[in-house]
């Protein structure tokens, strides 16, 4: 530590004034808080005094437990006049291994509670999407029916495209009911909505979506069509998804 005389004109308060180099005070010095000191102008400090570490001055009174360990005699001389009583520590403030540890327990905890809904959400969205399929296959073979003149009895709706001959056409029969399906009223899709060949009403190898419609006739110059779409039996839980869609056409449209 070396000291110099300023003069008495200087704004500075005191007349002896403390230069610290930081790598030759003391330890205890390097993150003291001492009041009455103030760097020189000429020091190569002064400049940074600002960046010096956030501490805590704690007073060196009969409780010491915030204190690392009591001044040695040596460090007490050595200590300018007025700052011997007053340690500026350090933060200490951080983490344990143990404080993680409990963290890491809870967020794990939390984390396989949400599981379950996270795997019933990813299941309905799957089932949604199926359902949506088999509306939209639904509607294909409704649209392609009611293109078909009132009186039409022998187109074949279960080809795509449709074949003139050797169908049903818009005759009064078949069923609603996928699991009991008609001959000439239905048709087997792959997973894609392809059609496949097959034959009566046995279903083929690949098929999807079984699709069967009925005509029926409630009155004079009406007839109800009714389409059917179900899925094929799968793994998936819940309901098979299935769509009907019911409209009426009437003559001689």
């Amino acid at each position: 530590m070396r000291t110099r005389e300023v003069p008495s004109g200087d704004h500075v308060p005191s007349q002896r004034h403390v230069c610290i180099r930081l790598a030759l005070h003391p330890a205890w010095l390097r993150c003291s808080a001492l009041e009455h000191s103030r760097y020189s102008r000429a020091s190569r400090l002064a400049s940074r005094a600002h960046h010096r570490p956030r501490c805590d001055n704690v007073p060196l009174t009969g409780d010491t437990s915030r204190t690392t360990r009591p001044l040695s005699a040596a460090e007490t001389r050595s200590a300018p006049a007025g700052s011997v009583g007053r340690v500026r520590l350090c933060s200490q403030a951080g983490v344990s291994l143990l404080e993680t540890a409990i963290a890491v327990a809870l967020l794990l905890m939390v984390m396989t509670s949400l599981l379950p809904l996270a795997n019933n959400a990813i299941t309905t969205t799957e089932a949604q999407d199926q359902v949506a399929r088999t509306v939209e296959y639904a509607q294909d073979k409704m649209e392609q029916l009611l293109a078909l003149a009132y009186g039409d009895q022998t187109t074949n709706t279960a080809v795509f495209p449709a074949n003139g001959a050797g169908g049903t056409g818009l005759a009064v029969g078949g069923s609603a009911d996928p699991a009991a399906p008609a001959a000439g009223y239905i048709d087997y899709l792959d997973a894609n909505g392809g059609y496949l060949v097959f034959g009566g009403t046995a279903a083929p190898a690949g098929w999807v979506y079984r699709r069967v419609w009925q005509i029926t006739s409630p009155s004079a110059n009406l007839k109800q069509i009714t389409v059917a779409v179900r899925m094929i039996q799968t793994g998936m839980r819940g309901p098979i998804p299935q769509s009907t869609l019911v409209t009426l056409k009437s003559s001689p449209f």
